[in-house]
């Protein structure tokens, strides 16, 4: 019984090397360089204090070791937020709440000013509301940090194949 699953699992492996498949964070020689590409990419200053948390985690995601001496890249964002009531009682006050952070991102090369990756990024968190006051300012507090690192990773996996598809074009594949 574990053999035939163990063939069966050999087999699945086999045919995705085959067909082309690579992870996008994987050891193979031509991936080694998505994460040095991530290390010369300097993040703008992103205004608020949900910003500065996005800011954070990329920072922490693109640049762990730290800023980079020389960047080649600039990663300018902005953010955009809303939050609106969901579900309201009968005595009409609201219940749960929908925080939602839009984000603008461009990639632009230093030497020369040219924009190589734009894109729009989306999160929505939820939340409870209740009397309490403070809890209603934690909730929605966890729901901005939630949402802010859902971005985060996002545009990390944008750029990350942003990055793959030079390095395979540069490869010629």
């Amino acid at each position: 019984m574990w053999l035939s699953r163990f063939l069966a699992v050999a087999i699945i492996v086999t045919g995705l090397g085959g067909c082309g498949f690579r992870p996008l964070y994987g050891e193979t020689a031509a991936d080694k360089d998505v994460p040095a590409d991530f290390s010369a990419v300097a993040i703008a200053p992103i205004p608020d204090r949900v910003g500065q948390e996005l800011r954070n985690y990329l920072l922490d995601m693109l640049t762990p070791r730290g800023r980079p001496r020389n960047p080649v890249y600039t990663l300018n964002v902005s953010l955009k937020e809303s939050i609106s009531d969901l579900a309201i009682d009968s005595s009409g006050l609201a219940t749960r709440a929908n925080l939602r952070l839009d984000a603008t991102y461009s990639l632009v090369k230093d030497e020369t000013g040219q924009s190589l990756v734009n894109g729009t990024s989306l999160a929505v968190s939820s939340y409870n509301l209740v009397t309490n006051d403070f809890s209603n300012l934690t909730a929605q507090n966890d729901a901005r940090s939630r949402s802010a690192l859902h971005i985060a990773r996002q545009i990390r996996a944008r750029l990350g194949a942003f990055f793959a598809k030079q390095q395979n074009a540069a490869l010629g594949r």
